[in-house]
């Protein structure tokens, strides 16, 4: 995971799942292997706090609001990559869910895509929540055809410019 976190009885949770290091370890790891069965309402709780304005938008949505309107600023436009930016940040540090977000950090830095553009930059919640996110415990075939279809990558490998005679090699 990315460590302890500050003001919460990790170590004490830990030593409560079992009677030596390696059996604690165990149950661990199969804990962190399904997040679903980890209670994570603290950080949920943190991160309705926060009142994201794109975590609930959908990726039409946030195209249409923060790419395509021609009356916004360039803070409204970058809102999606900041948001993301900042739950990346909120999850690592509060989530029980280690293991998850550990695993959302490598596929994203596996799978990357540059977020200086304006059309990824604008979508890229999306990129995280239903590409992924729900392809981390999964099948890798399943994932990497998640990837090579969304938007974000197809903007970033310019899949736009891929014409019958001339395809795109980037991918």
């Amino acid at each position: 995971g990315f460590g302890l976190r500050d003001g919460y009885e990790d170590e004490t949770f830990f030593n409560s799942l079992g009677m030596d290091d390696n059996t604690r370890l165990a149950v661990y790891i199969e804990q962190q292997l399904d997040p679903s069965s980890i209670d994570d309402s603290e950080c949920d709780a943190r991160i309705a706090q926060a009142e994201f304005i794109t975590i609930n938008k959908s990726l039409e949505q946030q195209w249409v609001e923060h790419k395509e309107a021609s009356n916004v600023s360039n803070t409204w436009r970058n809102l999606s990559i900041r948001e993301a930016e900042r739950l990346t940040v909120m999850r690592a540090v509060y989530s029980r869910r280690q293991l998850q977000e550990v695993l959302a950090d490598f596929w994203h830095n596996h799978f990357n895509t540059d977020a200086n553009m304006e059309q990824v930059r604008t979508i890229y919640l999306d990129y995280d929540q239903t590409v992924i996110r729900p392809n981390i415990f999964g099948n890798f075939r399943q994932m990497l055809e998640a990837v090579g279809k969304s938007t974000p990558m197809l903007y970033y490998l310019d899949n736009y410019s891929n014409t019958r005679g001339g395809p795109n090699e980037n991918y």
